[in-house]
Formats: structure tokens, sequence, C-alpha cells
């Protein structure tokens, strides 16, 4: 990793190689999964005796990236929580509702297939918001109409429950009543019975904190809100810190709220809320984060060579198939 820190460096305006530094470093931002963030940090800090800043590799500030966030949420808290292959028979669950449409492709594992079980984690959204809505509004499909809790405007004034009168605030109101008909409302005492946990509606709200959070955090970078996914990593800290499994990106993510509100400089904070997202299509929608545009770069690496080394181009080493790739990166 120092390795390719260092070559990393070399794109930093006002990098030397030699031991004067006559001119301040223009920090960059460098990013990557959690590792890659926890590597470059320890490869950084192994450079801290160097004499010069470009030396210590003061140029990179390191900061994670949002596909493998994404990964990491659908995977340790959404599938980790809510997948059990035990409740094949509990409708509503999401392996129940895997097997009602028969989803072959999704497993117990998302990361088998990350894509099929995102676009199920979306569908398994979407169907829970539709029966959220119909039974709150008591419609019974969805061209029915509305029979309960429809939108009424609001007053600005308060009417007494006995007499009519009106009044503008709602302190006076209760004073009204109190004194004129000798009404004072009693709150209801708790019960001290034993209650029983419902374990559907638990599963209910669980299901829907988790994926409306992550229905959000993907709209956030499909529209290129930084802003917006910076505050949605306060709520990821919560559930990644009461998660045993996911300590790293407790921290991670803790950290990256640091750089923002105070570690970094307001200009770099700027950069780093929202130099996070790449468009191609140039469209409003159409945003998706640096490190996948990555992963994609490197599959297609991965597909030239082993074209490649399957042709009879085989006599090529593996710089030379490197070299190659350099030469024609332009068409990936």
């Amino acid at each position: 990793m120092v390795d390719i820190c260092k070559y990393l460096h070399q794109f930093v305006p006002g990098h030397i190689d030699g031991d004067e530094q006559d001119q301040p470093l223009v920090k960059i931002l460098s990013g990557g999964d959690y590792l890659t963030f926890e590597r470059h940090k320890e490869a950084q800090s192994s450079q801290q005796d160097s004499r010069t800043p470009s030396g210590r590799m003061e140029g990179l500030v390191a900061k994670m990236e949002d596909f493998h966030q994404q990964a990491e949420w659908l995977t340790e808290m959404c599938w980790h929580q809510l997948y059990n292959t035990g409740l094949g028979r509990d409708i509503g669950t999401l392996y129940a509702a895997r097997n009602a449409i028969s989803a072959r492709n999704v497993t117990v594992d998302p990361r088998n297939n990350f894509y099929a079980s995102s676009e199920f984690l979306n569908n398994y959204t979407d169907v829970y918001l539709v029966c959220g809505a119909l039974h709150h509004f008591g419609m019974a499909d969805i061209n029915g109409q509305p029979t309960k809790n429809m939108h009424v405007p609001l007053s600005n004034e308060y009417k007494c429950r006995f007499c009519g009168k009106a009044y503008k605030m709602p302190t006076a109101l209760v004073k009204h009543e109190e004194k004129i008909h000798s009404f004072k409302p009693e709150n209801p005492e708790e019960s001290t019975a034993e209650v029983t946990p419902d374990h559907v509606y638990n599963y209910m709200r669980k299901s829907l904190a988790l994926c409306m959070l992550r229905r959000n955090h993907d709209d956030a970078i499909s529209m290129g809100d930084g802003s917006r996914v910076i505050r949605l990593y306060k709520f990821f800290l919560l559930y990644y810190k009461a998660t045993p499994k996911t300590p790293k990106y407790a921290y991670g993510t803790f950290e990256t709220l640091a750089q923002v509100m105070c570690l970094l400089t307001p200009r770099m904070s700027h950069r780093l809320t929202w130099n996070r997202f790449v468009n191609y299509r140039g469209k409003v929608n159409t945003n998706f984060p640096m490190d996948l545009d990555i992963e994609h770069q490197n599959k297609a690496f991965k597909n030239d060579i082993s074209w490649i080394s399957r042709g009879n181009n085989s006599t090529y080493n593996k710089q030379d198939m490197f070299e190659l790739y350099r030469g024609n990166s332009s068409r990936v």
C-alpha cells in the first residue's frame, strides 16, 4: 500500500522527489472501501519520519466511497437482520417473498449476486410501502378511493367541545373548558400488565426502517446529493455501532463525519461532500459512486487481459499486457 500511495502522490500538485519542499502541496482526495481507507492511513503513518510533506504523502486525503457502503448496508444490515431461511412460511418476511416470486438468483449471501439481491430488496420495499398506504387510507386496491385518514385542511382556530367558542391559542381553550365547563382532561394511566411483544409488528418496523434508509441513500447517490449522503451517515453510524458485525464501518463512518465537520478545511470538506459521484450520461439522476466506476474499469481490464491470454498474443508477458492496456485504455 505504501508503493500505491507513493505512485498516487506523484500526481499531487506541488509534489517533489527531493529533500527540499519549495512549494506547498495542493491536497487531493483518495477514496476506496474501508479496507483501502484503513490501509491508506497506515501507509501514511509509516512515512511520518520523512523530511518533506511529499515524503510523508500529506497531499493525499483518504476517504470512504459509497458503493462499498451500499454493499455493506445491504449485506450486514438488511440481509443479516431480515433474511432468515427458517421463515419461509411466514408471509411478509424477506425469505417468504423470495420464495413467492421464485427469485432463485437471490441466495443467503447477497455478495454472490449483488445486483439481483439489490433489485429484489427494492421490489420488497415497494410492496411494503404500497401495502402500508392501502391499509392507512382504507383502500381495497390501488385503484380504490381512500375511506379514512383523508386530508382535511387545518384551521387556525381551536373550538370548545361543549359550546363551540373559538380560540386562537390551545392554552386559552384548555383554560376555558376547565373554568367554564369544569372539564379537565385526564392522562391515561400506564398499564401495569405485562405486554407481549408483537414480533410481526417489530419485523415490519425493522424492515421499513432499514429499507427506507437504503432507498434514501440510493436516491441521494443517483441524484448526486452529497449533502444528503453525509446526513444519512449519521443514521448509518447508529446502526453500525449497534451491530456487532460492523465495528469497522462504524469507525469509518464516524471519521468521515468528523472529516466533514471539523478535521478538514472548509474547502476540503466541501470537496469531500460533493466529489463522490460519476456521471457519464449527463442526466440528473444517473450518478453513481466513484468506487463503482473503478470496479467497472477493473472488470474491463481483466476481460482484456483474459482475451489477450486466450488468443494468439499469449506470448506477451504481464508487463506487455499492462502496457498494451494502458495504451488502449481510452476505449474502456
